[in-house]
């Protein structure tokens, strides 16, 4: 269980570059938080905060309010997962 985490990550970080690399704002907004909440789930609360704030930055510099939303609901869930 444990490679296939780490192969899912690697395939969410891939597809991060690949949106970085065409200046897709929305899609990389969309594979940070699909990241942050596959991290959360994997139990690894410090870098899921990480993410989703990443993705709420990204969402506030676009006028993206939806995404920001959602990424401001992961943070909040992330937090009360940790206690």
């Amino acid at each position: 269980v444990e490679q296939e985490g780490k192969r899912a990550i690697g395939s969410f970080e891939k597809a991060i570059d690949e949106f970085k690399a065409v200046a897709n704002d929305k899609a990389l907004s969309d594979a940070l938080r699909s990241l942050g909440f596959f991290l959360r789930g994997q139990s690894q609360f410090a870098d899921a905060f990480q993410t989703f704030q990443q993705a709420l930055e990204l969402s506030l510099e676009s006028n993206n309010y939806d995404h920001a939303l959602s990424s401001l609901n992961g943070i909040g869930l992330t937090l009360r997962d940790v206690g």
